[in-house]
């Protein structure tokens, strides 16, 4: 639908109408380099950054969703939540990813901390879900959560989806589809909790900018990921910080890429 977005930092009290994807958003860092009209010209509804940060564009036309690592605890999640508009909260960032923050705890320790901050979170935002995993690549992880978790509990864990990452180099158009549907399938025929949303939460192409317009304008301009019922949001990799040249996001123009 048409939104109005009104843009209280910026000069002249700006107020833009703009028609915007409810699914499509962008992983961001660093916190506030972004202005809300490159958000605009990119045609976002939603966004998050890589940790508890405060969202720096809260306002109620976009949304801003929280990330919960192995690093929070539960008064960083008590402390930071109620400065987000959003309901739902991802939990955890590539943790079947050797080298990555998640991936040094155990996969008892990621259930037992999934416990802790659920029930945190609860207390603070009874509305409160989560989106649990944001894996690299391995549905073998989620699947082990849910098993770790229900060994540990004696029930599934209340998750509202799982999320997952899609790189693939080298790309085509034919690869990234084949492997966002083993996604999908391994919702079908393998997860234990079944029905639930899926995220894809980064995905476009590291290394290479010519690559990573061209994953943009064959998954995003051409709305393939929009076409797709059963993915729930999609958000693009969007990093200033060297060395990743293939970014969906450029520090001298924020709006480079715009599907």
């Amino acid at each position: 639908g048409v939104v109005r977005i009104n843009i209280t930092n910026m000069p002249y009290g700006v107020l833009l109408t703009q028609s915007v994807p409810p699914r499509r958003g962008v992983g961001i860092t660093p916190i506030g380099r972004m202005p809300i009209t490159s958000a605009v010209a990119l045609n976002l509804s939603w966004g998050y950054p890589w940790s508890l940060s405060a969202p720096w564009m809260n306002n109620t036309v976009y949304e801003f969703v929280p990330m919960v690592t192995m690093s929070d605890d539960i008064t960083d999640v008590t402390t930071m939540l109620p400065f987000y508009n959003s309901n739902y909260i991802l939990y955890l960032n590539e943790p079947d990813l050797r080298g990555s923050g998640d991936y040094r705890s155990t996969m008892e320790e990621h259930a037992r901390k999934f416990h802790s901050i659920y029930v945190a979170a609860k207390r603070v935002n009874p509305s409160a879900m989560f989106i649990v995993g944001n894996v690299a690549s391995s549905t073998d992880w989620l699947t082990s959560f849910i098993q770790t978790y229900r060994s540990i509990y004696g029930v599934l864990p209340s998750v509202k989806g799982w999320g997952f990452h899609l790189y693939q180099n080298p790309y085509t158009s034919q690869l990234f589809r084949e492997k966002l549907l083993s996604y999908r399938q391994w919702q079908l025929n393998t997860c234990l909790c079944p029905g639930k949303e899926m995220w894809l939460t980064e995905f476009g192409h590291l290394f290479d900018e010519t690559v990573a317009r061209q994953v943009m304008v064959d998954q995003v301009t051409s709305l393939h990921l929009d076409s797709l019922p059963w993915l729930t949001r999609y958000a693009w990799f969007a990093t200033l910080s060297s060395p990743w040249k293939g970014s969906l996001m450029s520090s001298y123009s924020p709006a480079l890429y715009t599907p």
